[in-house]
């Protein structure tokens, strides 16, 4: 049973999601494609540093469909990939017809907004601490991330893309010289 303050938060976040969502859309480079009038397909591509965004979801109904986004380098071969299902997306869970999941599906794979666009906007990790600190709105890095890297990245101002990877937090990742790298997680608030 989720609370009352619960269920507002969750709302608010959405609402802050949407908001920041809101000032990006198809004319920012995300383009959509028709979808179908019967089940829930859908597709979406965009561009984010040197690298090409395709998003897809397919399933007989929105609610159990399967969400999937890849990133294409500019010789057209697939560097990274990652499939969730969409009921586990904030963006895209809820969504009632194959047109609503295309609109959501463009929302998701257009990036946070200028406050994530790249690693220099990641909170410090100062010496000695175990994680970066991050306040209200953690950063928790994946296994394997040490501090020197996260600091040289932060540093360098890699080109960052981030988008909702579930229900309370981004996935975030890096343009690190032309490769892909998984850098973590930023939480929402709740």
């Amino acid at each position: 049973m989720t609370s009352k303050r619960g269920v507002s938060m969750r709302w608010l976040v959405m609402g802050t999601v949407a908001a920041v969502l809101a000032g990006c859309g198809p004319g920012d480079g995300v383009e959509q494609a028709v979808a179908p009038v019967n089940g829930c397909a859908a597709a979406a591509s965009g561009a984010w540093s040197s690298f090409q965004i395709a998003a897809n979801v397919s399933g007989g109904e929105c609610a159990t469909a399967e969400a999937s986004i890849a990133l294409t380098n500019e010789a057209g071969e697939q560097v990274w990939a990652q499939s969730y299902l969409v009921a586990h997306v904030m963006t895209l869970a809820d969504a009632a017809t194959a047109q609503d999941m295309q609109r959501r599906l463009a929302e998701w794979i257009t990036s946070a907004g200028p406050a994530l666009d790249s690693a220099g906007d990641l909170p410090d990790w100062p010496r000695g601490a175990a994680t970066p600190v991050g306040g209200e709105f953690p950063f928790y890095t994946d296994e394997g991330v040490t501090q020197a890297q996260y600091t040289a990245l932060r540093a360098g101002d890699a080109p960052m893309f981030c988008y909702v990877q579930g229900m309370e937090s981004l996935r975030c990742l890096i343009d690190d010289n032309g490769q892909i790298a998984t850098l973590g997680v930023q939480s929402f608030p709740g």
